[in-house]
C-alpha cells in the first residue's frame, strides 16, 4: 500500500489498466485499508511502527488513491510515474496522523 506495509493490514479495492497507445500504460486504483487487529499497530515500510497506533481504537487506516503510468518514448527509454494520495482515517488521525501525497518519477535508460 505504498506508505504502509502489509503487516496487520487488510487492503481491498479495484485496480484496472488500459493502454491508450502502444507506448503508454495507465493503471488507476482505489484501495480501502483496515487494521486486522486493533491490538496491533499500523506499520510503515521497513516495519517501523506508527507511534501510538498499537492499541488505538480505530481500525480504519484510510483510503489510498493511486495512479501508475508507464511511458515508452523510445526502445531504450522508459519513464515510470507513481502518484499516491493516502487519505488517513481513524487509526491514524486519533494519534495525529495526516493525509499525504507521494510522487515518484523513474526514468530507465537501457543500452
Amino acid at each position: 500500500a505504498g506508505v504502509t506495509t502489509l503487516s496487520n493490514l487488510i487492503v481491498v479495492g479495484p485496480q484496472f489498466a488500459f493502454s491508450p497507445t502502444p507506448s503508454l500504460r495507465i493503471e488507476p486504483a482505489v484501495y480501502g485499508a483496515w487494521r486486522q487487529s486493533t491490538n496491533d499497530g499500523v506499520y510503515f515500510t521497513g516495519m517501523g511502527l506508527a507511534p501510538g497506533t498499537a492499541g488505538a481504537s480505530g481500525s480504519r487506516v484510510g483510503t489510498i488513491y493511486k495512479t501508475y503510468i508507464r511511458w515508452l518514448p523510445t526502445r531504450n527509454l522508459t519513464v515510470d510515474l507513481d502518484w499516491e494520495y493516502f487519505d488517513v482515517s481513524s487509526a491514524l488521525t486519533e494519534v495525529g496522523g495526516k493525509s499525504m501525497h507521494f510522487v515518484s518519477v523513474r526514468p530507465t535508460l537501457r543500452f
